[in-house]
């Protein structure tokens, strides 16, 4: 084997078998770079209130490259709030994905750290997550590849879709130790076919600079499929046989997000128009797809804002309800989200001229409103 393991515990919890903030999931692997062991360090987060007749669900929280465990842990306790949320840090801040500057053995770290966590009483092992984002979303797609473990029954990995070496020549592939950035795809060189029956949530931007939403070359120096063939080729390794769903998805939300949706909800891409980020809409999505707490919002029950423009139908111009108090910017979308005019308006402006739009129905989103309307 190409590396040890060491999983430190503290002897109280390994006596209590329960989770709790103070208990050591720190785990030392070993690789080129630190033949002597580099150990991973690990935040934890509990719920507050009584834990579940099956403990908990977990999710497994993995940084941007650049960040860190407890910022993650901290970005999404809002979010998850009924999850344990368990947030590693990679060597340098980053994870193994082709040319990045860690080539630890990541998936190998996380493989350990489900197994660890299986064994607290007050962790239920059958819902064990995994949320990625940017770097940490291709781990995500790396485990999802790689991992076979039915406790891990959901992923989400939002503003980076499938890359190239993870997905060439009509199948899923990851490499036999370290990447190699010079050889082809990265030394993505041995195929696999992901294991069935898990729900994936993928999350992207169609003005994200960094990962392109069109696929394509990046900044980060790996090429990525554009995200809507990566769901599909994602749902399709989950079941899925039909025909790959129309461009744009459906709209939804508030700020305006579109979805399209396979296998009734269990394979989902959602874009939006956060840049390399993510919106409130998509932050509530995740939310929705890891059924945190009781919460029942389903894919057709986003908020919509309504009455923000008028008259509707309209002609040429479209007015506002009340004059703006600070400059906005406004996108226009065709039914198939495809993006067909962004402008701004200015303070104390009340209309927007439409002059230039066929006649058809659209949405237009100015700041977090978004209204449907119809052009006459």
């Amino acid at each position: 084997m190409r590396y040890l393991f060491f999983i430190l515990l503290t002897s109280w919890s390994l006596q209590a078998q329960v989770l709790t903030e103070d208990t050591n999931l720190d785990i030392t692997l070993s690789w080129s770079q630190f033949p002597n062991g580099y150990t991973y360090p690990v935040s934890i987060s509990i719920p507050e209130g009584e834990t579940p007749d099956n403990g908990f669900p977990v999710c497994i929280l993995l940084h941007g490259n650049g960040g860190n465990g407890a910022q993650m842990a901290q970005s999404f306790s809002d979010v998850l709030e009924c999850h344990i949320l368990i947030a590693p840090t990679g060597y340098a801040n980053s994870w193994s994905i082709c040319n990045e500057e860690s080539t630890g053995p990541d998936v190998d770290m996380v493989s350990q750290l489900v197994d660890l966590l299986k064994g607290f009483d007050n962790v239920d092992e059958t819902r064990i997550r995994l949320l990625g984002g940017s770097n940490g979303s291709g781990l995500v797609n790396n485990i999802f590849i790689q991992n076979d473990d039915p406790a891990i029954d959901r992923v989400c990995g939002f503003v980076s879709q499938l890359n190239e070496p993870q997905y060439h020549d009509d199948a899923f592939y990851f490499p036999t130790d370290e990447p190699l950035p010079a050889a082809d795809f990265c030394g993505y060189e041995n195929s696999k076919t992901p294991l069935a029956g898990r729900k994936y949530l993928s999350i992207c931007n169609d003005n994200d600079n960094l990962i392109p939403f069109a696929g394509g070359p990046s900044p980060v120096g790996v090429s990525f499929l554009p995200a809507e063939l990566a769901i599909y080729l994602i749902a399709q390794s989950q079941g899925y046989t039909g025909d790959a769903l129309p461009p744009g998805g459906v709209p939804t939300g508030s700020p305006l997000i579109f979805d399209y949706v396979y296998l009734d909800g269990d394979v989902i891409l959602v874009r939006g128009n956060a840049n390399h980020g993510l919106n409130s809409s998509q932050r509530a999505y995740i939310k929705y797809f890891f059924e945190d707490c009781s919460t029942e919002v389903s894919t057709t029950t986003f908020p919509v804002e309504s009455s923000i423009f008028y008259p509707n139908p309209c002609s040429d111009i479209l007015y506002l309800n009340a004059p703006i108090s600070k400059k906005s910017s406004f996108i226009i979308f065709d039914l198939n989200g495809r993006v067909v005019h962004r402008g701004q308006v200015q303070v104390g402006v009340q209309t927007i001229p439409l002059d230039f739009l066929g006649k058809g129905v659209y949405w237009i989103q100015l700041g977090e409103s978004n209204q449907k309307i119809i052009k006459l």
